[in-house]
């Protein structure tokens, strides 16, 4: 299925299957600033990744019971969890992501979906020319949401790692009643780039009836802005790199010749491209699976009927910065050593942040950074480094998240969202690190449960209290008090209140 759409499995089997080993993950690069998890993301790769882990804490009931709002009171609330990796990295077959305690103290069907990755699940042959094909025409039967690819390689589908999603999202509605799911209550829930995802699909027409609520972990489809463009220049070098462009009068010769190379050597011009930038390839915008910006597609003004009017959660960590530090410079700032920086350090990272931006002169930066030039000199390291953080911080992570938070609340109707801010740290990481980026995630899914003993007290009550209160949101689209406080609904109005979560 290299290059085309995803298909339902054709094969069957009789009797129990026993599926208790993880999947292998979605070939990926190896991404250098991580080579500690490159014995764990690359041993096992394939292809042939498009599975789906299920844990479930009851077994299906013959006899339903459907109540007045078409709920079954019998089946459990569902959550599918999409991971992040920047779409390039990353997997479901991770321990982190093991969804064992939260399907148990939640009382919800747990789900992890693995997609296509890097230049196998989001290459864009538009050559940047926006609005490239990325579906068969049909006839709209949204029962039909995915379809296989036609033998015609003209149009090469764009996001075909977002159409992997909505073929298992499609696969959840139709059969997840067996495992004691119920698909008329399904949450989806993503982190970092998977909360990308989960902003797009809300606003796809080809995915946001296929669920009801969702949870975005640090990010928000307003994040695209900073690299949506990103896939059509990429796939151009990897035609270069491979020698394919020499057919560059046909897109359908060119998608033969790259399929003609092994998943190595595909896979090591992938690699390439991750040496000069830290983003290669994401999703495409505008297409089939998602027609408009979403800048556009959450505004009332532009956009007459709200696809993506959910119930949702959403935030991020109060140090999301700082992980992204030690990815793109991860000798400077190793997770070893506390870093040492000067403001030209910090200039020269912001002007590689801002690439393709006009021009910034050293002025302006410095008023950015907060530095006067009567002080400049008298700034420590760790000042410098905590405000480079915090710049980072808003600009990729904190400001989309309340951009998108702000934007739902434009509808005339309203929808309710509810915010956090988490700034738990484990004390796994350095202290500079703080509550980082993915910090949140081994508390979401229980780690200090399931090893207690590499966790005190407070941080198992801690994870067992985040899992209640999201299965809670998966469950009711309503928020637990905290320590006796009651949850406020988000407004930007009364100054965005949100939720301290520690």
């Amino acid at each position: 299925l290299r290059f085309k759409q995803p298909q339902l499995l054709a094969d069957r089997w009789l009797g129990v299957r026993s599926a208790t080993e993880w999947p292998p993950f979605c070939t990926q690069i190896n991404l250098k600033q991580y080579e500690y998890l490159t014995p764990i993301l690359n041993h096992n790769t394939t292809e042939d990744c498009l599975y789906l882990n299920i844990w479930t804490p009851v077994v299906a009931n013959t006899y339903e019971t459907i109540d007045a709002d078409n709920h079954n009171k019998s089946l459990a609330p569902v959550i599918v969890y999409i991971h992040g990796g920047v779409f390039v990295y990353m997997g479901t077959s991770f321990d982190i992501f093991n969804g064992g305690v939260v399907s148990g103290a939640g009382h919800v069907v747990f789900v992890t979906v693995n997609y296509r990755l890097g230049v196998f699940g989001f290459a864009d042959t538009s050559g940047g020319e926006r609005g490239g094909s990325d579906s068969n025409e049909g006839d709209g039967d949204e029962n039909e949401e995915v379809s296989a690819a036609t033998n015609d390689e003209k149009d090469v589908p764009q996001n075909l790692g977002l159409y992997d999603i909505i073929m298992a999202l499609t696969w959840i509605r139709d059969n997840i009643r067996q495992f004691g799911g119920d698909p008329n209550s399904v949450t989806l829930m993503g982190q970092s780039a998977g909360a990308i995802s989960v902003g797009l699909l809300m606003a796809s027409p080809l995915a946001s009836h296929l669920f009801h609520r969702a949870i975005l972990e640090s990010s928000s489809p307003m994040q695209m802005n900073f690299f949506y463009q990103m896939s059509a220049p990429s796939f151009k070098r990897v035609l270069q790199l491979t020698y394919c462009d020499h057919y560059n009068e046909s897109v359908g010769e060119q998608i033969r010749c790259l399929r003609r190379l092994s998943t190595h050597e595909l896979n090591s011009v992938h690699n390439v491209l991750m040496n000069n930038s830290f983003v290669s390839f994401s999703p495409s915008i505008p297409s089939v699976v998602l027609p408009d910006f979403p800048r556009d597609a959450f505004n009332p003004n532009i956009v007459d009927e709200p696809l993506g009017q959910k119930q949702i959660l959403l935030g991020g960590n109060a140090d999301e910065g700082t992980l992204f530090l030690h990815q793109i410079r991860p000798k400077q700032f190793s997770l070893d050593t506390d870093p040492n920086i000067t403001a030209a350090d910090v200039r020269q990272i912001l002007r590689e942040m801002a690439t393709g931006l006009p021009e910034v002169s050293d002025r302006i930066l410095d008023q950015i950074i907060g530095i006067k030039p009567t002080t400049g000199a008298n700034i420590s390291a760790v000042e410098l480094r905590q405000r480079l953080t915090t710049i980072i911080g808003d600009f990729l992570f904190k400001c989309p998240v309340v951009v998108f938070a702000d934007a739902l609340q434009e509808w005339p109707n309203g929808t309710d969202v509810y915010m956090y801010y988490f700034t738990q740290r484990s004390g796994r990481l350095p202290e500079w690190v703080g509550s980082s980026h993915f910090e949140e995630v081994q508390y979401v899914f229980g780690l200090p449960l399931r090893y207690p003993n590499d966790y005190d007290v407070e941080h198992r009550v801690f994870s067992l209290q985040l899992i209640k209160t999201w299965t809670h949101f998966a469950t009711t689209g309503k928020m637990l008090p905290q320590m006796g406080i009651n949850w406020p609904k988000y407004s930007s109005e009364s100054g965005g209140q949100h939720m301290f979560l520690n």
